[in-house]
Parts: structure tokens; C-alpha cells; sequence
């Protein structure tokens, strides 16, 4: 928890801690808080406290890092080095630490310590559902994970350890997930994280951590004294920290006090919600006192821990963070807690086992001990640390009592039986296995499940030892309950409806929507508590008593619509008629309403705008008040009582009032009327810890139906809250009236295959569902007679039928939806042609389906395999630091070389410079293009009438106005007009003829808001409307014409900013918020919807892999799957219909990557693109695809220019230049067949090998008619030869190896090239002859440059190998 937090004390109970907003350093700087303070109602803060510079990673094999070691804590608290056999321990924390399980196989190997892995079954990591859908990763819980699983492992090497992720930091997911903890079976739950109390803790209490049988800790917090949650549950074990010193005065060699340094503490104090539970007995505090134990949390004497997620390795770590999961462990070496027992109360019977910390504080209080340590029980510390495992032991000798509960004549296990001896009970798990560990004696054991006879047996349970026993139990006869259920108002058809059997498992049970019947079997003899709801809305849900004997029973439901909501089927809401109304304009209480003050402090309602705050309500004028802020830290009870009232003429009565309710959680505000003159009160709502402003309110009275003398109370308790305002109440009856008409229903399914259709679209009648359900059911309610009905879906005939309607009754009216469905009879196609040549192919698409069916060919490149080795670069991960923000000024490493050269084996790839040549293969299949004429990172670019186009940037002169164009064909870059202003990472891209670009970073690292665009026909520029938010290093795409500009960095990087310029109406308008805060992240329009994925934020928040889509006609985002990793500052285009992603920065900020990847939004996947040569990040990227420049792993700007040929299709409709095919847009009549021609030539390719494509059959019908993969081998021209080679490095010690990531320059007489050799030290280049005699230079990082020469022969191989001598030999 955050380090400053200081709590006030009323009479012995601290107010509510309020947290500091954001992880912050202590005071002096030493420390840190890893976890973000909870800013919102029900977030939790982790409570791990680092000390700000790091560990020391070991020198020497087991040479220890900073910090304590697990022999140091055994040591320190007397603890066994062996047991925890069988025991698992579960560690509950927020968010996903990917490096979980690696860096706790570092942090044990270094210990020494027996590997804890998934393959060993050791470790097991879920998320809060029990799978393996983890949530988004967070650096700060990461190193709480890290520090949890370090220290149960310091404590309990032999445990097992069951990592939980939640979802997020609020605590109903942190609870979902101690749930599954203990699902999973684990006999101990961690908890190390904390928040305010809140009323709802007593829900939260039941419903999570409610567990007997199993220890579940918590710690106390970090903020000092003050109550923190769930460490206030009575359920946990509540654990403060100490201060722990080796201290040879002592017999102990340790010394103890309470923690309290660097601001920080432990969290102490008495609850103000929870209970005392049996087991405290301390007199100063009348509810849950906190804490119950302690152990060591100083950041001054910490545990080395492990963590290597945003982290640097060894780290040193405390808080109560810590102290949380040493005492799970201790738990977990004391072995299996009592069934049915809370272990938090083992250490009160068993406190002089523990080590007694008598010094210290942390604050100021009232009683004194819940805040200063003293001998026996404080606050701070509890009943003391551990001093062994007994405290932490089951009392008293202890057995375990096993077996197995089966059914009798079957023999199969029964799941979900319940055996119990004495308060003990377990729950039969999959297997039917119980265990129950009760201590000593004597015991009648009973399992019973439900529809079987309960067995009992006597068993003896002796100290240590397990006693088994199996139960068959016999199924108990059934009989048959059926019945019909109908609406119990006005119509009276039969009703679908839900009908539940209390304590039955599976007991749940539907009526027919058609018949309304229902039938089910139960065991004979009994009574049940039957539960009946409608599945319509507006229905009030029956509960009724059943008693079965032993033949089967009929019994009917009738189920009343809710007059006060009045949206059941048939139904419509009337005029309210009013009895009393009241709007509180006067500046006393209006004539027959009472004020009373139960407090009797005249801190009571008052009247017209007592406070000058104004009307907060939604309404007018004066209102009814109480503002509890204004009276300070006293109480109020005060009630507003309306006077009699005669409702004995309203069937459905009803209080509506306007109301603005605002509090800090410690205020109720209720409504209850009364029937007996105000002998007694039925409360009929209540609002609490939930603030409701500016609502209007409706709280029915049903109670109150034909009564007179009926009063209304508002009644409001707090002490130093906020407020509560009422205005325009009316006291009426609710009118509800019938419709004439009946219910049609139906389902409808797909005419082709017959399954059911969900989400088709219904018209007709007068309401009900609009769409049907999964099942391909809907409903409407329709007047009476002859009424048409339709049915529509996307790709499917509209059906249009007409029914009778019976009024009263349930009218069935099924649809069948007609499409067609294409086959095609090829699923592949291959041919042969030379460069400059053609080829032909056929295939025959028939239409099997009940309805037309239209053809939309399209194609797409799926690869090339030149004649030549390569498939991409080799993975390049340059580990380093990565900043999203506005470039800093380049300084050269010193004695940097000239042309910098890749470390051997780093993958690194090279520069490339063109003349007229074909564009060269580096590492297959990216091509070097020609160097930009300077070396920039940060730059922009375009593409547009097969010209590339890159602008602005920064070099080592600083941002430029600067632009150049690239042409494709010649391989020459040629300067264009400057930019008005400096850019660097602004937004642009071409839309129609003219490139448009946005803000970015000025010259001194401002944001930019201005435009300005750029007319390539008259090579000038002119200035355009500024954007409504300025930002840098947005994503950027077109659609619709369109400039889309999403997220970005302005002050911070990580914006939702979404903002649109339309270049015909020369306007910007902002859209819906991006879903995620994000900077530096790739977006791409793709058939009218804008697609975006990673970016990265100021704090890294996790959400680097994350991708949407947005679609214009909602203004909504959609999420879709995730990139494969997090990435930002990649090089992004759009391609046939793929949004593709290039390099950038990966894993948190950390490793610069080659990597490459594509989405594809019609099958919402992502599949990899091959490695660019280059490992670069902030490049300028255009479709081709085009990355210019850009950063390496040293922050310094590049020239390099490469190319992944066959990206072309942006402003193109034809994405395959080689492959074109005849019949789109043909429509096929059901039956009708045609035969597509495709056309392969290779007049387009300027490379020979083997090309691949697919040819794309999509239609307008519901279905995915398939793809037909297309072959073309392209054979080389006879003037062409292939030049390749093997770069080898010969070590100092005599041994060579292939030495990939090597530079290659090949300079011929027509062209010269730059390449990098691939994973096997491989260059391969295919030249025409007129290159003659190549010159060769190979060269690489730690190696002596080496030169060839080889002749390019024409149909032939030139081999020319060349060795590097290592240097510094």
C-alpha cells in the first residue's frame, strides 16, 4: 500500500484509509510501492515494497545476492528444513506475470532448491476461471508474484505452488480467484494485497474466503496503522511485519521489532465492519482486531527475490507482501488443517509458540496496543512470528479420515456428496474421494447425497494416522412431478418458464413455450421448495412448497406479470394516477410531513436549499436534505415521515421521488412505509455504500394495497458522510393494463442444413424480441387476426408469413431461410512459365443451395520461394531501453565504426544500394532497396501511383522538414519540397492524390497540432485545419477516404484520443475513446472498418499485444484476437486485406525485434510475416511493404531500406500482379454451375522461383466457400546466373563455424548490393550478366573483413565462399 497513509481514530476505531493515487518512492527515496494505489471503489493494491537499487546478481556459482536467502528465514524463525509433502500453497494476485515460472527456476537453482516446474507437476498456473486465459500482464504484480512464489519456496521448498491469476485488481475478481484456489485444492491461499474497508466486506467475507479446512493469509498492508481488507475478515490470517536483525545477544541470534522505515508500516487497527471472532480477546476493540501474526516485511531486511518481467533480475523486496506468504508456508510445514476449522485461530490457543515482538510502532492510537507493540497481543504484530510450526499446527493430536462415496448398484463415484464427522464436512470431488482431518476420537460419519440414502458409520481417528472408509449409497425411488405453467394475470396462455428444485443438483427444469408443460423426476417422499420464473421479462417469479409421496403428482403454476414494471407480453403502462405529492419548496417541513431527529444532536432534514448547494436531485427548485459533511465527524439519525395517506383504493402502490445520494460509504439511506400508524416499518429500499445521483426513483409498496393511514419514511443514518437530497415525491398507483392479442413464437433454422439460426431479425406484431436467440428461438405478441410475420439474416432470403393470431393463446409460427452454397471442385492449381511468359487454368464453381448465389473472385499472396536459400532473416532480440518519447539528441557510441557491423550471430541485417538492377534478396523474402539519402528514425511516409514517399524525421542534425521519393523502378531516391514545419513520428498518408500530414514532435520536442499537405503533381505543400488534439506517434490509417489518427503522446505517451479529418468537408471531429491507452501502435483500414493493435503506454501497461476494430457506422471498437506479442514502434501497412506489422519493440520496452506479423479480420488470426533483414523500431513504413530507416538497439538513426515484395495492393485492386481469373460477379442460380479461367503470367516478376497464391471464392452467402491455392513456378531468363556463398569465421583457436547476420556487400558493373548472411552463414543473388565481374566484401563484429570476386555465368552458379579471421587473437 502506499507509504503515507495516516488513519484518524474515533473512539478507538480508525476511519477509513484513503490511498495515495499512483505507486510511488518513500520520502527518503529508498523505496518504492511496485502496485498502482486503488483509485476506484473495490481495487486492491499489492503490498510489495522494493528497495530502489537492486540486487546483486551472483559472481560465482552459489555466491548470494542481497538480501536474505531461505536458510536465513529457517534459521531466523526455527523452522524445519524438511516437510510440506503433499501440500499445496496457492499464491492469488491480479494480472499475468509471464516470466512466473522462469524466474522462479532462477531464483531456486540459485538457492539450490529442488526445480518447482509445470513438466514436474511442481508448479501450476490458472487464471480465475481455472484455465489458461491469462489476463493482460502488469509489471508491478509481477513482482509481487515473483516475491510470493520466492518466499513460500524459502519457507516450504517441498510444497507445491499453484499460482491464480485474477482478471483485474478488484476485489471480486481477487476473490473469484481464492475460490479457485481452493477449488483447485489448495490446503493454503496467499493473499499479499489490501484495500479500504467497505461495507460489502461482509458479502465479500462469505462469499471468498469463507473457507474451512484452509489457512488463508493475508497481509496486513503498508500504510501503517489503519484497517485494511481482506486482512479485517475473520476468515484469514491476518499478517503484520517486523523489522528482523541478526542479533548475537540474544539465545534467538535474531531480534524482532515492528516494522517502521521509509514511511512504511504495517496496517493495524480494529475494524469497523467485520465481527470479533471467537478466538480474539482483546478488550480495546469490539470488532476484528488486525493482525493476528507477523513476520518480516522491512525493505531494510528483506528476501532476495527474483523477477525478470520490466525487472532487472535480482531485486530485494519487503512489505507485508512478504510477510504473507512466509507464514502460508509455515502453514503448509505444519501440515493439513482441521476440517471445518479456521486455522487463523490455531496461533490464540497456541501463542507461546510464537516469538513475542515487544517494540516498535507504527502511528498513534487509542487503545495504544492496536498501534505499539507490547508483550502478548498488539496490533502491529499480532501474538508474535513464528518460533517453529506448532502455532501454526491443528490443535491437539490430529487424524485424517479417507475414502470414497459410490453408488450402490452401479458402482460409479457420485460427485458432490457431502461427508461429515462432528462439524467436520468435505464435499466427494470428481473421483468420489473425500478427506477429513479432525482431530482425535470418535466419530459418526454420515455421507449423503441428494436422491440416496444417507449411510452412516462409526470410525475412530487416532493421532497421525488415516482411517478409510467407503460409502455405497442406494438411490432412493422416484417419482415423476409434471404439470403446466401459465401467466397468472390477464391472458392465461401457457408460459415458458424456469423451474428450479432448491438443494437439487441439476435441479433445473423448463416449461414448453408452446404447452407450457413440464416434467421431472424426484425422489419419492419428500417436500421440495419448487421455484417457478418466467422466461419472458415483466414476470414475478412463484416460489411454492411440494410435497411428493410415492406416486407420481400433477401440479400446475400460474406465474403473475410485475404490474410495477408492466413489460410482460401484452401489457401496456398507464398514466400513474396520483394520490400525494410533495416538492419541498418551503424552507420548513410541508403541512402533515414530521421531522424527527433519533440522534436527538438537531442534526435532522431540512429544507428548501439549507446548504446553498443547489438542487443536485435532476429536478428544481427547493428540496428535503441532509448534508452529514456539514455537521463534521458527529451522527445523524433522522427520519422525514409523510402524513397518513389513504391507499385504499390502489391495487399497485407506488413512491416515486428524484434523489441525489452521495457518500464516502459509512451512510444508509432507506424508504419504509407503514400500515399501523408507525408500530413497525417495512423497508422497501435501501441505497448504502453506492452513491445514486441525479436519479428518479421507484419503490413499490405492495404491501401497502388498499390500506389507509399508510406513511412514507425517508430515513438516513451516517457519521461525517456527504449527503442526501429528495425532491418531487408522489405517493401514486401504478396503472398496467392488458392488450388484446395472443404470443407468436417460433425457432428458425437455415433451410440448407437445417440447424438452428441465431440473431436473425424478426418484424411484426407490436413488441418482444427483435432477434432470436442461440437456440433460433424468438417471440412477439401480436393484436389478434391476420398479421404478417418476417424473418431476415444477413446472406439469407427475407421469409415473410402470414398467421392467425388467436388472442390469449400461444401461436407458432416457424421460419426456414433460404441461401445459397457454392462448392468448388479444385481445391488446387499449379503451373510452369519463364519470366515474361503465361499459363492457364481452370476450375468449375456449382451452386448447391436453395437460393441465388453471386461470385466475388479475389486473390491473395500467400509466398514466395525464390531460387534461392532464405525464408527470412534470423530472429533478431536486441536487448536494451526503450523510450516512447520524443527523440533525445544522438550521441554517438565513442569509437563507434563508421559503417556500424552486426555482432556475429546477432541476426542483425545491413543496408542495401540499387542502380537500375532487379531489387536483391538479403535473407529471403525481404529485399534491400536503396539507402535513404540520410539517416533518420522517427520519419513518416506514404505510397501512392507506385512512388514511396518519406517525410520529416529525426537525424543526428535533429528533426527535419526534409522529404525524399523513392521510385521503385529506377531505385533512385529523389528530394521533394520541404515541409512547412518539422516533424518527427507525425501522421500521414495518402488519400486520393494528395499525402496529409498531422502532428508529431517539433524541433523542441513539442507536440504539433497543425497539417500540413502535400500536392506531389506541383511538388508544394499547403497548411490544412489543426487537430483537435495534438499528438505524436498516433496510429494512422485511412478509411473511407478518410484520416484516421488513434491514441498517440501529448505530455505522456498512451492516449484514447481518436480523431478523424475529413479532406472533402476540411473538418476533424473526434470519435469514440480507443479501448486501451496506447502510443506507437499499428492501424490499417480493411473493407470499411479501421483495425488497430499494439502501442505501449507511459507505465507499460500490459496492453502491447492487445488489438481492435472499429467500425464507423456505430462509432464502436470491437476487441479481436491479441498479437502474438506485445510490439510498438513497428512498421505497418495494409495488404490485401491483411493489417501487417514489422519490427518495433517487444517484451515491455526491452528487446528490439525483427519480427513480423499479419491480421487477417476474416478469420480474426494472426500468422506470422517472414523476419525482416533489419531489427529496427520508429522506421517509416508504406505498403509494399516499406520500412525506411528507423532506430536500432543503440538509439542511433539508420539509412537501411527494405522491402517485403508482394505487399503491393494498397492503392491497387489487384494484390497478385501475376494472377488474374475470369467470372466475378457472376450470380448462380440454385444448381447453376460455372468455369473460372485463370490467367498466371509472369510478366510482372522480376525474380525467379516458385510463387504462391490463393485464389479467394468469396459470395454472398452464409458460408466460407474455400480457397483454391495457385502454384507458378517462374524459371530464370538465360542471361541470368546465381551468385552464393558460405561466410565462415575462424576462431583464435583454430575452429570455424558459419558466421550468420555477416555483412555482404556485392558491387557489379550495373548495380551493388548490401546483404546479410542467413542462420546457416548463407548469401544467395541472382544477377543478369551484365554485372560481369562482382566484387565481394564480406564483413562482420568481431571479425577481419575478407574480399572475393566471382563472374555472374549465365544459367549457372557461382560459388564464392569467404572466410572471416576472428580479431583480438
Amino acid at each position: 500500500m502506499a507509504l503515507a497513509v495516516v488513519a484518524l481514530t474515533v473512539a478507538g476505531v480508525p476511519a477509513v484509509a484513503h490511498a495515495a493515487p499512483a505507486p510511488k518512492l518513500s520520502a527518503d527515496g529508498q523505496t518504492k510501492q511496485v502496485c498502482a494505489a486503488p483509485t476506484k471503489k473495490g481495487q486492491m493494491q499489492c503490498m510489495s515494497v522494493l528497495r530502489v537499487h537492486t540486487g546483486k546478481s551472483p559472481k560465482a556459482a552459489g555466491a548470494a545476492p542481497e538480501g536474505y536467502g531461505p536458510s536465513d528465514i529457517r534459521a531466523a524463525y526455527n523452522l524445519p528444513a524438511t516437510g510440506g509433502d503433499g501440500m499445496t500453497v496457492a499464491i492469488v494476485d491480479a494480472f499475468d506475470d509471464p516470466t512466473a515460472e522462469a524466474d522462479l527456476a532462477a531464483w531456486r537453482t540459485q538457492y539450490g532448491l529442488p526445480a518447482c516446474t509445470t513438466a514436474n507437476g511442481c508448479f501450476r498456473k490458472v487464471d480465475q476461471r481455472g484455465g489458461t486465459a491469462y489476463p493482460v500482464a502488469d509489471a508491478g504484480w509481477a513482482v509481487e508474484i515473483s516475491l510470493d512464489l520466492d518466499a513460500v519456496s524459502a519457507v516450504c521448498p517441498a510444497c507445491h505452488l499453484l499460482l491464480v491469476e485474477s482478471d483485474d485488481n478488484y476485489m471480486n475478481n481477487l476473490g473469484t480467484a481464492v475460490d479457485q484456489a481452493v477449488t483447485q485444492g489448495a490446503q493454503i491461499v496467499s493473499n499479499s494485497y489490501g484495500g479500504s474497508e467497505d461495507p460489502t466486506d461482509l458479502d465479500n467475507d462469505a462469499q471468498y474466503f469463507d473457507h474451512p479446512g484452509t489457512a488463508i493469509v493475508a497481509s496486513s498492508g503498508d500504510a501503517r496503522y489503519g484497517p485494511q481488507y481482506p486482512a479485517a475478515s475473520p476468515y484469514v490470517t491476518s499478517v503484520g511485519g517486523t523489522s528482523l536483525v541478526r542479533d548475537a545477544s540474544t539465545s534467538r541470534g535474531w531480534s524482532e521489532s515492528v516494522w517502521d522505515s521509509h514511511g512504511g508500516g504495517p496496517g493495524s487497527g480494529c475494524s469497523q465492519f467485520d465481527a470479533k471472532p471467537a478466538w480474539q480477546s482483546d478488550t480495546g476493540c469490539s470488532m476484528r482486531s488486525i493482525a493476528d501474526v507477523s513476520a518480516v516485511a522491512d525493505p531494510d531486511t528483506p528476501l532476495a527475490i527474483y523477477d525478470s518481467f520490466q525487472q532487472s533480475g535480482w531485486l530485494t523486496s519487503g512489505g507485508t507482501s512478504l510477510a504473507a506468504p512466509l507464514i502460508a508456508g509455515v502453514y503448509a510445514l505444519a501440515g493439513k488443517p482441521g476440517s471445518g476449522e479456521y486455522p487463523v485461530s490455531y496461533a490464540y490457543e497456541q501463542s507461546g509458540a510464537l516469538n513475542d515482538v515487544t517494540q516498535g510502532n507504527n502511528g498513534n492510537c487509542s487503545p495504544s496496543y492496536l498501534c505499539t507493540a507490547g508483550p502478548g497481543y498488539d496490533g502491529p504484530t499480532g501474538l508474535g512470528t513464528p518460533n517453529g510450526i506448532t502455532a501454526f499446527k491443528a490443535l491437539g493430536p490430529h487424524g485424517e479420515l479417507t475414502g470414497t462415496v459410490t453408488d450402490a448398484a452401479t458402482g460409479s463415484p457420485l460427485s458432490g456428496a457431502t461427508v461429515s464427522a462432528g462439524k467436520a464436512t468435505d464435499t466427494t470431488d470428481v473421483h468420489g474421494h473425500y478427506d477429513l482431518t479432525v482431530p482425535v476420537g470418535s466419530y459418526d460419519v454420515s455421507a449423503t447425497q441428494f436422491g440416496y440414502d444417507t449411510q452412516h458409520a462409526t470410525m475412530t481417528v487416532t493421532d497421525g494416522a488415516t482411517t478409510s472408509r467407503n460409502f455405497a449409497l442406494s438411490a432412493q425411488p422416484r417419482v415423476n412431478l409434471s404439470g403446466t405453467v401459465r401467466e397468472g394475470s390477464d391472458h392465461g396462455w401457457p408460459l415458458a418458464a424456469t423451474l428450479t428444485v432448491a438443494g437439487m443438483p441439476d435441479g433445473t427444469f423448463h416449461a414448453d413455450p408452446v404447452t407450457g408443460h413440464y416434467s421431472m423426476s424426484l425422489p419419492a417422499g419428500a417436500t421440495y421448495r419448487v421455484s417457478v420464473a418466467g422466461d419472458y421479462p415483466g414476470m414475478t417469479a412463484q416460489t411454492a412448497s411440494v410435497a411428493v409421496g410415492t406416486s407420481d403428482l400433477a401440479r400446475d403454476f400460474s406465474v403473475p406479470i410485475d404490474r410495477y414494471a408492466c413489460n410482460a407480453p401484452g401489457y401496456q403502462a398507464g398514466t400513474t394516477r396520483t394520490i400525494a405529492g410533495q416538492t419541498f419548496d418551503g424552507s420548513t417541513a410541508p403541512a402533515g410531513w414530521t421531522v424527527r431527529d433519533n440522534a436527538g444532536n438537531g442534526e435532522v432534514w431540512q429544507f428548501g436549499d439549507p446548504t446553498e448547494n443547489g438542487n443536485r436531485t435532476g429536478s428544481s427548485g427547493g428540496y428535503a436534505g441532509v448534508y452529514s459533511l456539514g455537521y463534521g465527524d458527529d451522527h445523524q439519525d433522522t427520519s422525514l415521515v409523510s402524513p397518513p395517506l389513504d391507499l385504499s383504493g390502489a391495487s399497485t402502490p407506488a413512491v416515486w421521488f428524484n434523489t441525489d445520494y452521495e457518500t464516502e460509504g459509512s451512510a444508509i439511506a432507506d424508504v419504509d412505509y407503514s400500515v399501523d400508524g408507525g408500530a413497525t416499518w417495512t423497508n422497501a429500499w435501501r441505497s448504502a455504500a453506492t452513491s445514486l445521483t441525479k436519479s428518479q426513483v421507484t419503490v413499490p409498496m405492495p404491501a401497502a394495497a388498499g390500506h389507509t393511514g399508510v406513511e412514507v419514511r425517508f430515513h438516513y443514518t451516517a457519521s461525517f458522510d456527504l449527503w442526501w437530497q429528495v425532491d418531487n415525491v408522489i405517493v401514486g398507483d401504478r396503472v398496467c393494463t392488458p392488450q388484446a392479442g395472443g404470443l407468436v413464437l417460433g425457432h428458425t433454422s437455415d433451410r440448407n442444413t437445417g440447424s438452428t439460426l441465431a440473431g436473425a431479425t424478426f418484424t411484426g406484431g407490436t413488441s418482444g424480441a427483435t432477434a432470436s436467440a442461440a437456440d433460433g428461438s424468438y417471440w412477439r405478441f401480436s393484436a389478434p387476426g391476420s398479421q404478417s410475420f418476417s424473418a431476415s439474416l444477413a446472406r439469407y432470403q427475407t421469409q415473410t408469413q402470414t398467421a392467425a393470431v388467436a388472442a390469449d393463446a400461444v401461436n407458432v409460427v416457424d421460419f426456414s431461410l433460404a441461401a445459397g452454397r457454392l462448392s468448388i471442385a479444385q481445391t488446387g492449381v499449379s503451373a510452369t512459365a519463364p519470366i515474361g511468359g503465361s499459363a492457364t487454368k481452370t476450375v468449375t464453381i456449382t451452386n448447391n443451395g436453395t437460393a441465388p448465389a453471386t461470385i466475388d473472385l479475389s486473390d491473395a499472396p500467400v509466398g514466395t520461394t525464390p531460387m534461392v536459400a532464405g525464408g527470412g532473416a534470423p530472429v533478431q532480440a536486441v536487448r536494451g531501453h526503450f523510450s516512447p518519447h520524443a527523440p533525445a539528441p544522438y550521441a554517438p557510441a565513442p569509437h563507434a565504426p563508421a559503417q556500424p557491423m552486426a555482432r556475429a550471430g546477432s541476426g542483425a541485417a545491413g543496408t542495401g544500394t540499387a542502380g537500375t538492377g532487379v531489387a536483391s534478396p538479403a535473407a529471403l523474402p525481404w529485399t534491400a532497396v536503396a539507402d535513404y539519402p540520410t539517416a533518420i528514425g522517427y520519419g513518416a511516409a506514404g505510397y501512392h501511383d507506385g512512388t514511396v514517399y518519406v517525410v520529416g524525421g529525426d537525424s543526428i542534425l535533429g528533426t527535419t522538414r526534409s522529404g525524399y521519393a523513392l521510385d521503385p523502378s529506377t531505385g533512385a531516391w529523389t528530394a521533394i519540397a520541404d515541409m512547412p514545419h518539422a516533424r518527427a513520428t507525425p501522421s500521414a498518408a495518402f488519400i486520393g492524390s494528395k499525402f496529409y500530414v498531422a502532428g508529431g514532435w517539433s524541433e523542441t520536442s513539442q507536440v504539433r497540432g497543425d497539417l500540413d499537405i502535400y500536392d506531389p503533381q506541383s511538388n508544394s505543400w499547403k497548411s490544412g485545419p489543426a487537430m483537435p488534439n495534438p499528438v505524436a506517434a498516433a496510429g494512422t490509417a485511412v478509411v473511407g477516404g478518410q484520416l484516421y489518427v488513434v491514441g498517440g503522446c501529448e505530455g505522456s505517451c498512451g492516449k484514447k484520443f481518436v480523431q478523424r479529418f475529413d479532406p472533402v468537408a476540411g473538418k476533424w471531429s473526434t470519435l469514440a475513446n480507443y479501448p486501451v491507452n496506447a502510443a506507437w501502435l499499428a492501424c490499417g483500414g480493411i473493407a470499411g472498418k479501421l483495425y488497430c493493435a499494439g502501442g505501449t503506454t507511459d507505465s507499460g501497461s500490459g496492453n502491447g499485444n492487445r488489438t481492435y476494430s472499429y467500425d464507423p457506422a456505430t462509432n464502436a471498437w470491437t476487441q479481436q484476437a491479441n498479437l502474438p506479442i506485445d510490439l510498438w514502434g513497428m512498421g505497418y501497412s495494409v495488404a490485401d486485406g491483411a493489417l501487417m506489422v514489422s519490427g518495433g519493440v517487444t517484451s515491455n520496452s526491452t528487446v528490439v525485434t525483427n519480427r513480423g506479423f499479419a491480421f487477417h479480420p476474416d478469420t480474426n488470426t494472426w500468422t506470422a510475416l517472414p523476419n525482416a533483414n533489419q531489427a529496427v523500431y520508429a522506421s517509416a513504413s508504406a505498403c509494399g511493404l516499406y520500412t525506411v530507416g528507423g532506430l536500432d538497439a543503440t538509439k542511433a538513426p539508420t539509412k537501411f531500406a527494405q522491402l517485403l515484395p508482394g505487399y503491393a495492393a494498397c492503392d491497387t485492386a489487384d494484390p497478385v500482379p501475376w494472377l488474374s481469373a475470369s467470372a466475378s460477379g457472376t450470380t448462380l442460380a440454385p444448381g447453376g454451375s460455372v468455369t473460372v479461367t485463370m490467367t498466371l503470367s509472369a510478366t510482372a516478376l522480376n525474380q525467379p522461383g516458385t510463387y504462391t497464391a490463393e485464389l479467394d471464392v468469396r459470395n454472398d452467402t452464409p458460408y466460407a466457400t474455400g480457397r483454391v491455392g495457385v502454384t507458378f513456378s517462374v524459371t530464370p531468363p538465360t542471361s541470368w546466373g546465381k551468385v552464393t556463398g558460405v561466410v565462415t569465421g575462424v576462431a583464435c583457436g583454430g575452429g570455424s563455424a558459419p558466421v550468420p547476420g555477416a555483412t555482404v556487400a556485392v558491387s557489379g558493373k550495373v548495380s551493388a548490393y548490401t546483404l546479410r548472411t542467413d542462420a546457416d552463414g548463407r548469401y544467395t543473388l541472382w544477377l543478369d550478366k551484365a554485372n560481369g565481374t562482382l566484387s565481394i566484401t564480406s564483413a562482420a563484429s568481431g571479425w577481419f573483413p575478407a574480399t572475393a570476386s566471382a563472374k555472374v555465368q549465365p544459367g549457372r552458379t557461382t560459388v564464392a565462399n569467404l572466410t572471416l579471421t576472428q580479431t583480438g587473437c
